[in-house]
């Protein structure tokens, strides 16, 4: 792979064709297989793997190291690889497998002590973690254990604080009462044990007046009000904090409030404070999103809730409808929108800069919605809607030539192209429009011809018969016309011998060769190359094969050629995806061919 990972993968395919012929991609006919064994090519290859008796080496070596022969990942990862292959190897003894064990090798294992089983561990890593804790209080007096230390078991009783502050969260450790109660016993240092967080909590409701904290005011401390509300819900649940009489009588003498509610909450009462802020400030209670986010939001969801008491939304209770109607909340919004006189005004001088009321997006959005929606109103006279024609209204707009259906246009997009290519004819006498001449029609001509090179597929102008007669009526001049394309694939043949265009050589001709064939298979339909007696004419000139095949399919001759080259370059032709991953994919895909021809693409 590291020397041609396409050549890699070609001859990983045709191996695994050969082997499994009835699964394969790649058909191996016997003319191909003779063509790789004369190229020396190897059917079978092996990983390199050690002998049994390097490994038994190995291990002997790293118990003289270590004193044992418990191999660990990070010890040495195929070392413990092949521990771990032996092991499953003994207890599976009739399965084929990678090591065949005899009682020679058992012997030779068994005199180095080697561990069978390694199914009991003294330990589990949160036990010995305890372990090392006590050992470093016996030697420090206390576990406060500082980075420049010993960083691994500082990171640990950081991590140990970290989950006790996020307790019941998921990820990270899992601290049940056990494993609570022996970090106990060593005296370890919770985060805010010394008062359950009532110090903190003490300090913010002298310095806001309540204890509702959000995560903007103090993460830490709304992480822990969050946990604490979360025991409530969970008590005696393991990994949740253990909320004991004594705790609850101290946050009770703080009026903490441990009913769960949702994180970022604010209480009623501050957005209460907040919207007499903002009426002080702007003299009005209309908030948008755009000066405050979260109180508009706030305003949305009260008005939503009283329109809508039985749904779940803001509690709304008597006392709280009053306090807003005391600022002179408004619980109805309605959308500034110009009066009819004033639409009138509009379409009146729409019409003096235009010459009609025709009005369409491009011209003025906010207008041409005004006129849809009268329209609207007017085919349904009983519907409620944001207008009430009257017919005063119906007379005014009857005035301005007002069109009340606007369903038969004189003309498509398409067909006012044409006309616009017909009166740049008259002008010009051609129709190869320039871009600096008229750069919105240049761009339609361009999208034509994108169309016809890619015809047959989805997406862009779709070219029918009828319009492409138009086009041709016009004088229109389509990609390769003159020749069908036959003087760029006379070229191709010239130079490369075939006419089996790839993308990488050229793409536009590719792109022809498959709509030609593509053509062959849907015959007079719409969309498609229309393919006369003499293009087929010219095309069989030169030898085109028309006959629908993959874009990108090189011919196995060329294949053939490029594995003869491979081999004189490598010595061998075992291709692999690094160095030439269209070839590796190629052999690949024979491989599979021979194995599996009734299931090859590749005769």
């Amino acid at each position: 792979r590291n020397e041609g990972k396409s050549l890699a993968a070609f001859c990983h395919s045709i191996r695994t064709g050969r082997r499994h012929p009835e699964k394969s991609n790649t058909k191996l006919t016997d003319d191909r297989i003779a063509s790789l064994d004369a190229l020396g090519f190897d059917w079978i290859t092996k990983r390199s793997r050690k002998p049994f008796s390097q490994r038994l080496e190995d291990l002997r070596a790293f118990k003289e190291e270590h004193g044992h022969v418990n191999v660990r990942p990070r010890d040495d990862n195929s070392l413990d690889q092949f521990c771990k292959t032996i092991r499953q190897a003994r207890s599976n003894p009739g399965k084929d497998g990678p090591v065949k064990l005899t009682e020679d090798h058992i012997a030779s294992l068994d005199s180095l002590g080697f561990d069978w089983t390694q199914s009991t561990r003294t330990a589990t890593p949160f036990e010995k973690r305890i372990n090392e804790l006590r050992l470093y209080k016996q030697k420090h007096g206390h576990v406060n254990v500082k980075r420049r230390e010993d960083k691994s078991l500082a990171q640990f009783c950081a991590s140990i604080k970290h989950a006790y502050r996020n307790i019941g969260k998921a990820g990270g450790i899992k601290l049940t009462h056990d494993r609570i109660a022996s970090l106990d016993a060593l005296g370890f240092v919770w985060p805010n044990t010394s008062s359950f967080g009532n110090r903190t909590k003490k300090a913010h409701k002298e310095k806001h007046g309540h204890l509702s904290v959000s995560r903007n005011e103090g993460k830490s401390l709304a992480d822990f009000s969050f946990n604490i509300r979360q025991a409530r819900k969970n008590v005696g649940k393991e990994g949740c904090i253990d909320a004991t009489q004594d705790r609850n009588a101290s946050l009770d003498a703080l009026g903490f409030d441990r009913k769960p509610r949702a994180r970022n909450q604010v209480p009623f009462e501050r957005r209460i404070e907040q919207l007499k802020a903002y009426k002080e400030k702007h003299g009005h209670l209309n908030v948008t999103q755009n000066e405050d986010k979260k109180l508009a939001a706030f305003c949305h969801h009260i008005r939503f809730s009283r329109r809508n008491p039985e749904k779940r939304g803001t509690k709304l209770t008597d006392d709280r409808i009053a306090s807003l109607d005391a600022l002179g909340f408004d619980w109805i919004t309605k959308r500034s929108r110009k009066p009819f006189s004033q639409r009138l005004e509009d379409l009146r001088a729409f019409k003096e800069e235009h010459g009609h009321v025709n009005v369409r997006p491009r011209d003025d959005n906010s207008l041409d919605q005004f006129c849809k929606t009268i329209r609207q109103a007017r085919s349904n006279p009983g519907k409620d809607g944001p207008v009430k024609l009257t017919e005063d209204h119906i007379a005014s707009l009857d005035s301005l030539g007002f069109d009340w259906t606007q369903s038969t246009r004189t003309a498509t997009p398409f067909e006012k192209r044409i006309n616009e290519l017909r009166l740049y004819k008259q002008k010009h006498g051609h129709v190869n429009v320039k871009r600096r001449e008229d750069k919105s029609l240049a761009q339609f001509c361009a999208s034509i011809k994108h169309a016809y090179r890619n015809i047959g597929k989805a997406g862009g102008i779709k070219l029918t018969h009828d319009r492409i007669a138009s086009l041709d009526a016009l004088g229109f001049v389509w990609p390769n016309t003159s020749s069908f394309g036959n003087r760029t694939k006379k070229a191709h043949k010239e130079k490369h011998g075939h006419l089996s265009v790839s993308r990488n050589e050229g793409k536009s001709l590719a792109d022809f060769s498959f709509n030609i064939r593509q053509a062959r298979k849907n015959v007079g339909k719409e969309g498609c190359i229309d393919a006369t007696q003499d293009r087929n004419a010219s095309l069989d000139a030169l030898g085109f094969d028309r006959k629908p095949r993959a874009r990108n399919q090189v011919p196995f001759e060329r294949r053939i050629e490029q594995l003869k080259a491979y081999k004189e370059k490598h010595g061998h032709p075992n291709v692999t995806r690094n160095e030439d991953k269209s070839l590796a994919a190629f052999c690949h895909s024979i491989r599979t061919g021979r194995r599996h021809p009734e299931k090859s693409n590749t005769k």
